[in-house]
């Protein structure tokens, strides 16, 4: 079944891929209520995710410059 998503008001929507490969929606907001929903059906390998047990926490001024696009605020 095909991704499909839901505006009330109707609002044009368009959809383009980020850095990551992900699929967005773009829209402007009118002003007053808006409802968004969507339908869609995921795939999943069931594999568990990789685990690195070494890895740690940094401090936000301890990240390397190349990390901050993954803090983006619609990330």
């Amino acid at each position: 079944m095909p991704e499909t998503t839901f505006t009330t008001p109707d609002v044009p929507v368009s959809t383009y891929r980020d850095l990551f490969g992900n699929r967005c929606r773009r829209l402007v907001a009118p002003a007053g209520d808006l409802t968004m929903w969507g339908d869609a059906t995921i795939w999943d390998d069931g594999k568990l995710d990789r685990v690195l047990p070494g890895a740690r926490e940094l401090s936000v001024p301890e990240l390397p410059d190349h990390s901050l696009v993954y803090l983006m605020g619609s990330r």
